[in-house]
């Protein structure tokens, strides 16, 4: 259901994958990538999503499977570099309702 609302495609999820990215030796992000296979998108087969924060906060972001993302940890590091740029291609950043997105982890 979220991935429908970041993406406006139906998804099924394929697996969890734990991801830790570092930079100069700190920790930047550390968590689980949902990783889901998109029906009808034409330029990207295949998405990383994953949430932040808690409640009314919850942020979910999507990082769709184009180059350079093109695993769980490269769409990550894609994401972080998205966020410093005015243009963030392929990456979708949204705050849902938390009754919406129960079903985050099964698509």
């Amino acid at each position: 259901m979220v991935i429908r609302q970041l993406l406006g495609a139906d998804s099924k999820h394929i697996e969890s994958v734990p991801v830790l990215e570092t930079f100069q030796g700190q920790t930047v992000c550390e968590g689980v990538v949902e990783v889901f296979d998109l029906q009808n998108r034409p330029k990207a087969k295949r998405c990383y999503a994953w949430s932040a924060g808690k409640g009314n906060q919850e942020k979910f972001t999507a990082v769709l499977e184009l180059p350079p993302a093109i695993s769980p940890k490269t769409a990550v590091q894609t994401s972080i570099v998205g966020c410093n740029s005015p243009f963030p291609g392929g990456v979708v950043r949204r705050t849902i309702p938390t009754a919406e997105s129960e079903e985050f982890n099964h698509g």
